[in-house]
């Protein structure tokens, strides 16, 4: 896979492999993710999207069978919530506005499943299920992640230095993390900028 910004990218030289030449892909699938070319990520949360949605059946034929709010929330979040968070902390800092939004539906949809009359907003619909919107979801996974990686002897070298360890006077945001310099929006919309910003929010 050749990772390429360009309208029209030149064609690509051959890569070979005991004298087979590699197929040239547009996208390719890590654990779980699809990473595509552009670094964008419509194509994985589209399948996302469709494997969670799909799921959304479980809850109406269960619904039929008088299952209790309560056990059809628990099953939502066994079941269909996860398919919308695997893998957040690659892809949540690089997602667009209406990528939010088409998230947040299908939570919405599940809600109005769950609740049937009783639904009268989303809003409401979370309070009366105790549970948050995955936005903020979303962001609570990547600051724990964000932590752990701090935390760890082996990732948080992945993180830049703290501002205190730079300089030799005492400063009011010492504790700090220096923030990175990224010449393009792309690079800014990356993983670890975004976790250096979520734990510069902390300390």
């Amino acid at each position: 896979m050749n990772v390429t910004f360009m309208k029209n990218p030149p064609d690509s030289a051959p890569v070979q492999m005991y004298s087979e030449n590699l197929a040239i892909v547009d996208k390719v699938k890590i654990l779980g993710v699809t990473i595509s070319s552009d670094l964008k990520w419509d194509l994985h949360l589209s399948q996302v999207k469709r494997k969670a949605s799909n799921k959304l059946y479980m809850l109406k034929v269960l619904k039929k069978f008088s299952l209790s709010v309560d056990d059809l929330i628990t099953i939502y979040r066994c079941y269909v919530r996860p398919l919308l968070e695997y893998a957040v902390p690659v892809w949540n800092a690089g997602i667009t506005e209406s990528q939010v939004l088409m998230l947040e539906r299908v939570q919405k949809r599940a809600l109005r499943i769950i609740l049937g009359p009783d639904y009268l907003s989303y809003d409401h619909a979370l309070e009366l299920c105790n549970l948050t919107s995955l936005q903020e979801r979303r962001k609570m996974l990547c600051v724990k992640f964000a932590m752990d990686m701090y935390k760890s002897d082996e990732f948080s070298a992945w993180l830049p230095l703290k501002v205190k360890d730079k300089v030799q006077y005492s400063l009011r945001n010492a504790n700090h993390f220096n923030k990175i310099k990224c010449r393009t929006n792309r690079f800014q919309i990356s993983a670890i900028p975004y976790f250096v910003d979520l734990l510069n929010e902390l300390m």
